[in-house]
């Protein structure tokens, strides 16, 4: 049985913030993001520092990919260390670098849920539960990062995988642009239906309709597929891949910070309760 819910640390969700941190990664300095450039470390650098000002514990696990070094950003919080049971929590940070010369700014996929990842680990910093955050490199490296993350933490209760959150372009829906997708254990999923601000969002828990696509994200290109492989429950948060996605116009302006902020808000209201 898991512990009291408390108050999680009552921190507003600013599409301004957001947009900062999206602003950050995918900036001319991180330069793509692309594992074992001094962009990604800038990025890892920037991830590490924010973990710190919520006052938690961090530390670098690094790995070694065809000869580049990548480096997993770990952040923990124990607010009741003798409560064996914690939620993991995901997102990768670095990006695919340049092609043809030109940098891929990565705003979307996937600043966009390290931004989140950042605001979670805010919101929860005074949480009486268990978490350990986790900023995750070499996703596109064969998903290196998560598998070495998996080694390392093998036994979450759960883990909440954050990829792909800030845009309103994927054709979900002709009606409504504000939508979150939520992928994976729909009897817990489900339970967001019961926050108070469901209403400003809609929920979706299969990939665009498409079984084929849904199993393809959830299960197969996606870092939870570790953890899953291993028969943890996992779910993914995500608004999707669009039209954007590994272009160079995967920028900062093309996201929609005030839906992102409300799907973020709805994450980590969840994560203080379940």
């Amino acid at each position: 049985m898991l512990p009291p819910v408390g108050m999680a640390a009552q921190i507003s969700v600013s599409p301004e913030r957001l947009k900062s941190r999206v602003e950050f990664l995918s900036d001319t300095l991180c330069d793509g993001r692309s594992m074992g450039t001094s962009g990604n470390f800038e990025a890892m650098a920037y991830v590490a520092r924010n973990f710190c000002a919520c006052g938690m514990e961090v530390e670098l696990q690094p790995f070694v990919v065809d000869g580049k070094v990548g480096h997993n950003v770990i952040a923990r919080h124990f607010g009741n260390p003798a409560f064996p049971a914690y939620t993991l929590v995901t997102a990768y940070y670095d990006g695919m670098g340049r092609i043809g010369g030109r940098m891929l700014p990565g705003a979307d996929a996937n600043a966009s849920g390290v931004a989140a990842l950042l605001e979670a680990a805010g919101y929860l910093k005074d949480s009486p539960r268990n978490y350990i955050f986790v900023a995750l490199d070499g996703h596109n490296a064969n998903m290196s990062g998560a598998m070495h993350c998996q080694q390392k933490f093998k036994d979450p209760q759960r883990v909440v995988n954050l990829d792909i959150l800030g845009s309103t372009l994927a054709p979900v829906t002709p009606l409504r642009p504000d939508y979150l997708i939520v992928l994976g254990g729909a009897q817990y999923a489900r339970s967001l239906e019961s926050e108070d601000i469901f209403n400003e969002l809609v929920l979706y828990y299969d990939y665009y309709g498409s079984q084929r696509f849904t199993e393809l994200f959830y299960r197969r290109i996606s870092d939870q597929k570790y953890w899953l492989d291993n028969g943890v429950a996992c779910f993914m948060f995500t608004s999707g891949i669009t039209d954007n996605t590994n272009k160079y116009y995967d920028d900062a302006w093309s996201l929609d910070y005030d839906v992102f902020a409300k799907r973020v808000n709805l994450i980590c209201r969840w994560l203080a309760k379940h």
